[in-house]
């Protein structure tokens, strides 16, 4: 039975959330979000409701550093257009956010049941959701209290260190809110926020999709499930102070975050090769269009997030990797876009070895039963992979193309999204990528 307030709300089918309730749940919330997290809140916290216009601000600051680095070398106007398109894309998704420009919570309530319903959680007790993503706002809150979030954002740059600072942020929000949630009798709300973050019902199932959604396929269970359970882990080893240390570790790598099993950090991912991109992006090489592009590190944890599937076999593979550069480029609208990673593994093996999981992953989940993979456009000296998909998605044509070549020690990997190249322009990439990988070693 729906409480008083809470019917009330419901008038018409639509369910939303006053300010007198918002500071409700906040003077709820506060108590057991500081014993779950083992701080308490030197500034009461302010919370205000929000909508998607003032998320979208508020990312627009705190992604600045971050994309004017990455797309370092575009105009100004580039990597406005690109900034804005980060932060249009993640506002639309939002339901809470932790503006650290204005140190304020900013939650979204009348976004929750339309989520909810999306995952298949329409059920769900919508107040005591909100109550859960409302702690695990608060926890960033705490977060920023303790540890400056402005600064410590700013100075983790290469991608990897983003990533990895990004995923133990979000695992130790979540782990920290759904103790909270323990402790306010709550925990049936656990599995549909959790749903929410990872967008679909069962939130630890690795999703079938096509090749277009390739790279973003396990990166939401990646950045708060899998962090989640990692933090969890380290709490069992010395409670909430461990907790803190360990966010507290200058320029973290994604290896903190590979979970049980990866060991301390390796030797591997020791050098960043982003140079070997230099002129790959001039004239029709791979393009036809103007392209804005970035460059970085090659993140572990992305090669991870790309092959859920195969995570316990790609772990030890990814440890004999020593190097790697990333490089991305967004074209006339967001679905035109070409990534490519230049790996460099300990050897031969490893090398082979990645290659063959990463097909192997990738084949595993695509829907579409057309997709096949073929012989790549040859290069000499090199073995070659190539996955092509067609679909209409939204009414549009998308045609997707991923390739792999591996020489020696060297891996090349190509994704193609709507950017079609010939086997020519494809080769020509591949041979000058893998020729500097062998020259760097």
């Amino acid at each position: 039975m729906l409480a008083p307030w809470l019917a009330a709300q419901h008038a018409g089918g639509r369910w939303t959330v006053d300010d007198l309730r918002l500071a409700a749940l906040v003077r709820r919330a506060v108590p057991a979000v500081e014993q779950a997290a083992g701080r308490e809140f030197r500034t009461p916290p302010v919370v205000v409701l929000a909508d998607a216009g003032e998320a979208m601000r508020a990312l627009r600051d705190e992604l600045r550093p971050w994309v004017e680095h990455y797309f370092a070398g575009n105009s100004p106007a580039r990597i406005q257009r690109q900034l804005q398109l980060h932060a249009d894309a993640v506002a639309a998704s939002l339901l809470g956010k932790y503006a650290v420009a204005d140190r304020q919570v900013l939650m979204m309530p009348q976004m929750l049941a339309p989520n909810l319903s999306l995952v298949g959680w329409q059920e769900a007790d919508a107040e005591h959701v909100l109550l859960l993503l409302l702690a695990h706002e608060l926890v960033h809150a705490l977060q920023d209290q303790e540890l400056g979030l402005a600064g410590r954002s700013a100075a983790n740059r290469g991608n990897d260190a983003s990533e990895a600072w990004s995923g133990l942020l979000e695992g130790h929000a979540v782990f920290c809110s759904e103790r909270a949630a323990v402790a306010l009798g709550i925990e049936p709300a656990i599995a549909p926020a959790r749903a929410v973050m990872v967008g679909r019902h069962d939130a630890g199932d690795t999703p079938r999709s096509g090749l277009e959604q390739r790279p973003a396929v396990g990166r939401g269970r990646a950045t708060y499930i899998d962090s989640a359970a990692l933090l969890a882990a380290e709490f069992a080893r010395g409670g909430t102070e461990r907790l803190w240390r360990l966010l507290a570790t200058p320029q973290p790598s994604s290896w903190t975050l590979l979970g049980p099993g990866a060991g301390a950090e390796p030797p591997a991912m020791t050098r960043t090769i982003d140079g070997l991109f230099d002129g790959i992006e001039a004239g029709d090489r791979l393009g036809g269009v103007a392209w804005t592009v970035g460059r970085g590190d090659a993140s572990a944890l992305a090669l991870l997030i790309e092959n859920p599937a195969r995570r316990d076999e790609l772990v030890p593979v990814l440890r004999s990797l020593r190097a790697g550069g990333e490089w991305f480029g967004t074209g006339a609208s967001p679905a035109i876009w070409r990534h490519a990673f230049a790996l460099q593994f300990a050897d031969e093996a490893a090398a082979r070895r990645f290659v063959d999981l990463a097909e192997d992953a990738t084949l595993a989940k695509l829907e579409i039963a057309a997709a096949q993979a073929n012989v790549g456009p040859a290069v000499e000296g090199a073995s070659a992979r190539s996955i092509e998909q067609a679909a209409d998605l939204r009414g549009g044509h998308c045609g997707a193309r991923l390739c792999w070549w591996q020489r020696g020690a060297g891996v090349v990997q190509i994704a193609l999204t709507n950017a079609p190249r010939t086997d020519a322009a494809l080769a020509a990439v591949a041979e000058t990528l893998l020729s500097r990988l062998g020259a760097a070693r």
